[in-house]
């Protein structure tokens, strides 16, 4: 962790020809520190607190940016997954519904004291178009 502009306007003594926005905090106190501004104790006290920060950022051993990382990809996989799944289950609705509308004829013989015929009927949900029929009786059509 590097140290922020918000810890450096914290410390009293850091002002004036010591602070350059392109240098690292800690390389300031440490020049602070040559020039015998500020005391050596200070300083660690300051890089203490500043590890001590690193250390309470962490979750299990790993900084807190890798676990939001991780989770972002996470997120990324599960909302991957869902989509496939849901594009796979609506093909397969789909395929279902087509089956169960297709057309189901049948055809039966039937014998009554008044007459015989055959009655022919679509037991299926789907609509169903007769192209030919052809009747044989003794072989012969």
């Amino acid at each position: 962790m590097r140290c922020s502009r918000t810890n450096i306007d914290s410390l009293p003594f850091l002002s004036g020809p010591f602070y350059l926005p392109e240098s690292h905090p800690c390389d300031i106190i440490s020049k602070a520190v040559d020039y015998g501004i500020v005391d050596f104790s200070v300083f660690a006290a300051y890089i203490m607190a500043i590890k001590q920060k690193e250390k309470s950022e962490r979750i299990f051993g790993w900084p807190t940016d890798w676990w939001i990382a991780i989770s972002t990809i996470a997120a990324v996989i599960v909302a991957l997954s869902a989509l496939f799944f849901s594009i796979s289950e609506t093909h397969l609705s789909r395929q279902n519904a087509r089956v169960l509308t297709q057309p189901e004829l049948y055809v039966t013989f039937f014998y009554t004291p008044e007459g015989a015929g055959f009655q022919m009927g679509n037991g299926g949900l789907g609509p169903a178009k007769l192209k030919w029929f052809v009747l044989f009786v003794d072989g012969k059509p």
